[in-house]
């Protein structure tokens, strides 16, 4: 596996801020040497109808995996990359949307992605798409942050 990044703004790569990761599988897959059979790309900017976090984050915007090794886990070894780099940068959470078709919901949670419940900026934000989580923090990162949010509401 192959991964690169550049950062946003370079050229050939417009999104509205931040940086772009790109994942590659293929160099040498199952003897076909140079084929792509996976992508994915992630960026720090995210859409505008999510709703802010206080978390350090990576978007994953995209995935593509080729339709012949879609059953043979290379979606979930993107997704698994990703979140090794992501840790690596300092990300504490991946975040990801798509459809709401069982496939692709399944797909997602099989990448160890947790689904949450967001009604979004759309009436029917629900009825068609999902959110999905990753939360690369530690137990014990995750538990000190309970226990501050736990203290932020004795304050009220």
């Amino acid at each position: 596996m192959s991964w690169f990044t550049k950062l946003s703004g370079e050229e050939g790569w417009g999104t509205r801020g931040g940086r772009i990761f790109v994942a590659v599988v293929g160099e040498e897959v199952k003897g076909k040497a140079g084929m792509i059979i996976g992508w994915c790309m992630a960026t720090m900017a995210y859409p505008p109808h999510l709703p802010d976090t206080l978390l350090s984050q990576l978007y994953l915007s995209a995935i593509y995996v080729h339709a012949s090794y879609v059953t043979q886990g290379v979606g979930r070894q993107l997704v698994q990359y990703l979140a090794t780099e992501a840790g690596k940068g300092h990300a504490e959470l991946i975040r990801a949307e798509c459809k709401r078709l069982p496939k692709l919901v399944q797909m997602h949670e099989s990448w160890g992605f947790t689904p949450v419940r967001y009604t979004g900026w759309a009436e029917d934000y629900e009825d068609k798409m999902q959110l999905f989580h990753m939360d690369l923090r530690t137990d014990e990162e995750r538990e000190q942050d309970e226990y501050v949010e736990d203290e932020d509401e004795e304050d009220e």
